[in-house]
């Protein structure tokens, strides 16, 4: 941020401003907009070509914008939607900004999606203004280059320097003026025309011999009534407050706490040319916006748990699960640290808010009541309240007002234990150190294993030693906590930390009936209505029984989960990792979170050499888990057009629905749709589209993967799994599936380089080839990797290999499907899916991969989870 008194005296909101760089091709990526304009009229007789629309804040020649500057629109239309028509729009200048990941090639800033959101839909007919002052190092010949579509004018310092009315699609450089910066600031103007279709615009500054203008800057002023952000990606637009809003509504627990200062997630950003497959980074990104994109800014950013596509218009509602808000708030600094992102950055702030004020005199992590209206609909588990004079009561009584559980706490302790790591403030321990002793204290043991009954707690809560429920016999939710526990005792050795863990896991696997000895799942007897055991209700506890085992050397209790994962295995299928949400033959669909806990089991094991998963893990990344985040919206918004209207609950919202869950992951799946839906049968009837208990643990994931791709340990390299990924010591390009080949760009000497080959390379194959900086390099197979040796630092090593397609008869979810595979990828799929069929793949079978520039980010920390 940077301050600056510009010329304008009486625009007292344009100091200070904010300073952006172009970016590597001279792109300005950040600019105020203001419109739409009406233009009426027909095709080139369109009214306002010529029309000075800003003559009221000193015309095109001179504006300087302000956030006291508004401009009627009159725009009176039949949208369909009688909420949207407006005769009167009031307009003001509001900051659009390119997503941080996507500041490279020629972006072109799209209108269209910027002014539909303000209007309420897409117009045509209209006119649009553009707005930033470049930031010149001296004077300076340069070329303004603009695309645009459709006609535009420009102006540079109140001179009118180029224009030019045309239909047209819009292309980098269609325009080139030749003009003079002069040293300091330059004031940029663009009015941009639309006739009907598209309604876009690129611009950037070269010097006389047409190479990217990249010494400039961009400044925009920062009005001060103006704190809300659009930021664009691809048709997309993703509105951010700049501020977090404090809610004056809920009551904390401890109200006068003060936060803990972010971490930097600080590290290296450059461009690349890479091929444009499965990118761990770009999906992390696209994962921070369905982080931060469904959460209610009136309620502290409180997450809309449940989202449902099937109603017109489609709403994201409250209720009681809003708690696994707890998995977001664990996996938020964990996509930060891949991708280095600051999209929606105001919600890490009040996150950091509302987690120190959320914990208890006796540690504990409560969740308030007051204020949150929706706090107890929906509260199926909240079934026995625990109240500190040891009496109990239920959700119905008003009077209670802060409450704690086991898995609430979980999270926390993962959250505050991944903080620790990235900034080592030791009050993170001091306060997860005091949770663990309070949960200590709370716990009942008996003999060799300890639980916590079936109920919420109150502060300062009596749990009388004689409760029981029938929640307990099963395993209980508190299995959750296991993961906290034993993530702690892992990297601090925090002896109370695995005696609970320890005596837990004694508890379910001896003691409840979740489990059999050799790990099969037991059906749930409180969720009978169900036809068969709850894969994820199971499998989420045994993952965090993994980190025990490891940290512990135990190794029964090993042998006892690598039964259980192999048993698992079975109940599914393996080929794409299709893991139904119920154990039962043909059931239809499946959340994410199976998936999530299937691929950290095959990770976590192959990583610690408890056995090689990793082809296991390959297929089902590549297949189902990543096919099921959502990465396009136009399917959802036209499928709200065939839904029933509903109006929109008072605890929930219609805004924006679609935009703000790209990123996310689905809720319930089938084996070819994104969202499935059968209400003629109970069994098979789907829930609305987004539970977002997965959504948490599909980021979750993402970090597991990125994390487990390479090994570095004392200068010898390992790649397990051949995806896109930057990192410290090498840059993994991946042609997967188009071409059997990866690239591998050292970048810090390493005594040995292993890569490991695919599932369908045999051992020893003789149709491997490899090359170090284009010279044949001879290696040898041990196992399933290639030994390549030593790499000295800027070495290119390039691997090659046969990939091939097979067509192949499938079973999944009750249907039979012909899968097209090649590599491990499905590419094709039939019959394909209803809604928003899975695997459009088709581009995938060129044997030519296609190559895009993007956006490396690399941590300068680097965390073991």
């Amino acid at each position: 941020m940077t301050e600056r008194k510009m010329e304008n005296k009486e625009n007292e909101d344009i100091c200070p401003t904010e300073e952006y760089s172009v970016n590597t091709s001279g792109f300005i990526c950040d600019w105020l907009t203001c419109g739409p304009f009406p233009n009426p009229g027909e095709w080139p007789n369109l009214a306002n070509w010529d029309t000075d629309l800003l003559a009221s804040d000193g015309g095109e020649t001179k504006i300087m914008p302000t956030s006291e500057m508004s401009y009627k629109s009159k725009m009176s239309y039949d949208s369909g939607n009688p909420a949207m028509d407006r005769e009167n729009l009031t307009l003001i200048w509001r900051p659009v900004r390119v997503m941080t990941d996507y500041r490279e090639g020629s972006y072109a800033i799209d209108l269209n999606a910027v002014f539909g959101r303000i209007a309420g839909t897409q117009r045509d007919t209209i006119i649009g203004y553009a707005f930033c002052y470049i930031e010149s190092p001296a004077d300076m010949d340069a070329k303004l280059k603009v695309g645009s579509d459709n006609g535009f004018k420009a102006w540079l310092n109140g001179k009118l320097v180029g224009s030019e009315r045309v239909v047209r699609a819009s292309a980098m450089d269609q325009n080139a003026m030749v003009v003079k910066l002069k040293k300091g600031s330059n004031i940029l103007l663009l009015k941009i025309e639309k006739n009907t279709g598209g309604y876009n615009f690129m611009a950037r500054f070269t010097d006389m011999k047409d190479e990217p203008l990249t010494t400039v800057k961009v400044r925009l002023p920062v009005p001060a009534k103006q704190n809300k952000t659009f930021f664009i990606s691809d048709s997309l637009v993703y509105e951010a407050k700049v501020e977090p809003i404090p809610s004056s509504e809920i009551e904390y627990i401890n109200p006068e706490a003060s936060a803990i200062k972010l971490p930097d997630y600080s590290g290296t950003s450059y461009e690349a040319m890479v091929p444009d497959t499965l990118d761990i980074q770009a999906r992390a990104a696209l994962a921070l916006n369905g982080l931060t994109g469904p959460l209610d800014p009136e309620a502290d950013y409180e997450l809309y748990w449940i989202v449902d596509f099937f109603r017109n218009p489609q709403v994201m509602l409250h209720d009681w699960n809003d708690w696994v808000q707890n998995k977001f708030i664990e996996t938020l600094p964990m996509m930060r640290l891949v991708t280095g992102s600051d999209l929606n950055g105001q919600v890490d702030y009040t996150w950091m808010d509302v987690l120190q004020k959320s914990i208890g005199p006796d540690g504990l992590y409560y969740l308030p009541l007051k204020g949150r209206p929706w706090a107890r609909n929906n509260a199926y588990m909240a079934s026995v309240i625990f109240r500190a004079d040891g009496t109990t009561t239920d959700l119905e009584d008003e009077s209670v007002t802060q409450l704690t559980h086991p898995f609430t706490c979980n999270r926390m302790i993962g959250t505050m234990m991944f903080y620790y790591s990235l900034d080592k403030n030791p009050k993170w321990k001091e306060m997860i150190e005091r949770m663990i002793d309070r949960l200590s204290e709370l716990a009942i043991y008996k003999d060799d294993y300890a639980y916590f009954p079936d109920g919420f707690l109150e502060p300062n809560a009596k749990i009388v030693p004689s409760a029981e429920s029938e929640i307990f016999k099963e395993g209980a939710m508190y299995g959750r906590l296991i993961y906290g526990l034993s993530q702690y005792y892992r990297e601090s050795g925090y002896e109370p930390a695995k005696v609970l863990a320890g005596k837990l896991i004694n508890s379910i696997r001896y003691h409840s009936e979740y489990y059999d000895n050799e790990g099969r799942y037991l059906t749930l007897s409180t969720m009978g209505h169900h036809p068969g055991h709850h894969f994820h209700g199971h499998a989420m506890h045994l993952l965090g029984m993994v980190d025990y085992a490891v940290a512990a050397k135990d190794t029964e209790l090993k042998k006892f989960l690598i039964k259980s994962f192999e048993w698992a295995i079975t109940k599914s299928n393996s080929l794409v990792g299709f893991f139904p949400e119920y154990i039962a033959p043909d059931y239809p669909t499946a959340e994410v979170c199976e998936a999530t806990d299937m691929i950290g089991f095959a990770l976590k094991f192959s990583a610690a050499g408890w056995g090689d998963y990793w082809d296991d893990a390959d297929r089902w990344i590549r297949n189902q888990f990543f096919e099921n985040q959502l990465t396009s919206c136009d399917w959802l918004k036209d499928m709200a057009k065939s839904q029933p209207e509903k109006p929109v609950p008072a605890d929930g919202t219609s805004d924006r629905v679609v935009e703000r869950n790209i990123g996310s992951f689905a809720g319930w799946s089938s084996g070819n749709d994104w969202v499935a839906s059968n209400p003629d049968d109970w069994q098979r009837w789907q829930g609305p589209g987004i539970m977002h208990c997965c959504m948490g643990s599909g980021a979750r994931c993402i970090f597991y993967i990125w994390q487990h791709m390479l090994q570095y340990d004392e200068g010898q390299l390992k790649i397990n799994l051949l995806l896109n990924r930057a990192s410290p010591w090498a840059d993994v390009d991946s042609y997967i599936p188009y071409e059997g080949r990866v690239k591998v760009k050292i970048k810090q000497a390493c005594k040995s380089l292993e890569v490991r080959m695919p599932q369908w390379i045999a051992n020893d194959s003789k149709y491997v080839s490899c090359t170090v900086n284009n010279k044949v390099r001879e290696f040898i197979w041990q196992d399933r990797y290639l030994a390549l040796g030593s790499m000295e630092k800027g070495d290119e090593v390039d691997i090659s290999f046969p990939i091939g397609e097979r067509t192949v008869e499938e079973r999944i979810g009750g249907v039979d499907y012909t899968l097209i595979i090649k590599g491990n990828t499905v590419v094709n799929i039939d019959p394909p899916g209803k809604n928003y069929p899975l695997y459009q793949r088709e581009h995938y079978r060129s044997n030519s991969a296609r190559l895009k520039k993007v956006k490396r980010f690399v941590s300068d920390k680097i965390i073991e989870w």
